[in-house]
């Protein structure tokens, strides 16, 4: 509180700066101490070169090469040309020939009111902290993660996320259908186990997220039941899927943040991948469900997880929407949603699959509007809630109807399509090589078809509607 600094320089924007090599309390404060202690540092010895007239040649040379890297970082925070880093870069000597012009620049700071710290401090520290290998290791992989992140969105392709003991770890994760790749209808890899009994902890995580791979199946099977009890969903897909292999890919360097918890990622990228639906690209997931729910109406309904307060740090640094189990979401704290309500981001908390889905796959521009105004609205209606303690009922009631509407929407379309894949198996004429692509627009086209037949008669509806034609 007491330190100088310059105005841009918030409480905000050193953590935002620390993010990605601190992971503790203790870590940002060590964070905040080293970038004090750098900029008391860089204040005496500018203070020393001041002075560095009154000693000889030689001894100059030594002090400029013995504080190289601390002039370095004087110069940053004073904004100084790049010419001056350039002397200094180059040699101590070509540095000491423009004496007067650093001079001239160092007698702007006289005391330590005015050597604020400032944005050069964080980057130095960061630069330094990030050096030691599990850092450096750990800011590649968050790097490399971060670019892996979908930039639209993607069939099969969601951002799921595990914790180890200290931080959140990103697990974006690709499915696909594949033809006869396996005799299992589910398949997992990169979620790997090293052999050994000091393994053990990592292996069973692994087997646990190969069985939440295969009950997520079983959850979207039952889902699509749900909603069309007419159809045989274990026939159905049981025939679709009789020659196909549904394969998720975890995307991650190493796999050390397993367990049960991306259970709902696999179940909308297995949704994703069946019904060929794009999943929206804002929102990070984590969450165990079940195959079945408190209703048959509520079918994968939510199992409470561990480490979600860490997760949802890391997510939202990079996306939007974090959705987790409503059990955890209702341990949150207030103060801890608002930070983010107020950045216009958004914690929600999930009761069950088909509460889900209409909020997190794509159907198109329109569709995506939609989200975008649910998103907005609703968090929104939190902060007038929470921080002005106002209840706005006629945005409560809006953000029910938009609810309704992309459930209506969302769940049209899943049954226009679990009609077309019934379609497609019933036609004794069906070619074996159709794409899931065709499949789908089949039932579209087939459906203009006849309609176009149909208004092959609307003259003569016309005809009849008006009495021109009347029996003698």
């Amino acid at each position: 509180r007491d330190i100088p600094r310059t105005d841009d320089l918030t409480p905000e924007t050193i953590i935002e700066a620390a993010k990605g090599v601190c992971n503790t309390p203790a870590d940002y404060a060590a964070f905040v101490e080293k970038a004090l202690s750098l900029r008391v540092t860089e204040l005496t010895v500018l203070k020393k070169f001041k002075a560095i007239s009154a000693i000889s040649k030689e001894e100059q040379l030594k002090f400029l090469t013995f504080n190289l890297k601390t002039i370095s970082g004087i110069l940053e925070a004073l904004n100084a040309p790049n010419e001056l880093l350039k002397a200094l870069r180059q040699s101590p000597e070509t540095f000491l020939d423009r004496y007067d012009e650093v001079i001239q620049l160092f007698s702007t700071v006289s005391g330590e009111n005015n050597y604020p710290l400032c944005h050069s401090h964080l980057r130095n520290v960061r630069k330094e902290t990030s050096q030691s290998p599990i850092r450096r290791g750990k800011v590649e992989l968050d790097t490399f993660l971060e670019a892996e992140l979908s930039q639209e969105p993607q069939k099969g392709f969601i951002v799921g996320v595990g914790a180890n003991d200290v931080e959140g770890v990103l697990l974006p994760i690709a499915t696909s259908l594949t033809y006869g790749l396996t005799t299992e209808k589910v398949l997992v890899t990169g979620a790997v186990a090293a052999s050994g009994s000091a393994d053990g902890q990592l292996e069973m995580a692994v087997k646990m997220t190969q069985q939440s791979a295969q009950e997520a199946l079983t959850l979207v099977k039952n889902y699509f039941q749900a909603i069309e009890p007419q159809i045989s969903m274990a026939k159905l897909l049981g025939e679709f899927l009789s020659k196909l292999t549904i394969h998720h890919q975890l995307l991650s360097a190493s796999y050390n943040v397993g367990g049960p918890s991306a259970g709902y990622a696999l179940a909308l990228n297995t949704l994703s991948a069946i019904l060929h639906i794009p999943i929206y690209n804002d929102f990070g997931i984590t969450g165990a469900p079940w195959t079945k729910g408190v209703t048959k109406n509520e079918v994968g309904g939510s199992v409470i997880i561990g480490g979600h307060k860490k997760k949802t740090e890391k997510v939202l640094r990079y996306l939007r929407r974090m959705y987790m189990p409503k059990q955890n979401y209702n341990s949150l704290e207030t103060d801890f949603l608002i930070n983010y309500w107020s950045q216009g981001k958004d914690i929600l908390g999930v009761t069950h699959f088909g509460d889900l889905v209409p909020e997190t796959i794509w159907l198109g521009e329109d569709y995506e509007k939609l989200i975008q105004e649910l998103t907005e609205q609703r968090i929104q209606f939190k902060l007038d809630k929470y921080l002005n303690n106002k209840s706005d009922e006629a945005a409560k009631e809006n953000i029910i109807r938009l609810k309704s509407l992309l459930k209506l929407k969302a769940e049209k379309e899943i049954i226009r399509k679990i009609r077309a894949i019934k379609t497609h198996l019933q036609n004794p004429n069906t070619d074996p090589l159709t794409s899931l692509e065709s499949i789908f627009e089949g039932g579209n086209t087939a459906a203009k078809q006849v309609k176009k037949v149909i208004g092959v008669f609307d003259p003569l509806k016309e005809y009849f509607k008006f009495g021109r034609f009347k029996r003698p």
